[in-house]
């Protein structure tokens, strides 16, 4: 027997008086269509050239196993020297945000996202590239499917001259 808030479930053995209660947790309601709800995040895979030669942009290929909204941001770490006294400066590393990218995939497309370089990263970059230093970028893309979930993926880009 159900109890009157549907919350329990009673049963009561046929030879003896034992009875036994059962809680349960309702169902979650059906959704309006009749199908199940979509509770699966997007698999996002990241391809593209690991070592790129841009110093204006970085570009990164996305593929998704279904539909979803991409949004992608990242930084990007480039050797600065400070002019001093010395004539080689001191060196370190300062980091800079990439200009995000937003796009739409759809089930077996290949989407290019292409992260643009701030100016003053861009800058500072041609500097570390022409005195033959490499950069390094994170990104880090999002993707949002219909049903509301979502799912991430990074990748590490080398920069170099």
């Amino acid at each position: 027997a159900l109890s009157p808030d549907s919350k329990s479930l009673y049963g009561a053995s046929r030879y003896d008086a034992a009875v036994a209660t059962f809680d349960r947790e309702p169902a979650p309601p059906p959704s309006p269509s009749g199908t199940p709800a979509d509770t699966t995040p997007p698999a996002i895979t990241l391809k593209g050239r690991k070592t790129q030669r841009s110093y204006r942009r970085v570009k990164v290929k996305v593929s998704s196993n279904e539909a979803a909204a991409l949004e992608a941001e990242g930084t990007i770490k480039v050797r600065v020297t400070r002019r001093g006294k010395s004539s080689a400066g001191v060196a370190r590393k300062k980091r800079f945000e990439l200009i995000r990218a937003e796009a739409d995939v759809q089930l077996g497309e290949t989407v290019t996202m292409k992260l643009k370089v701030p100016k003053k990263a861009r800058k500072a970059l041609r500097r570390a590239l022409n005195a033959d230093k490499t950069s390094k970028a994170k990104l880090t893309v999002s993707a949002i499917d219909a049903a509301g979930n979502s799912a991430s993926a990074r990748r590490t880009v080398k920069i170099k001259k």
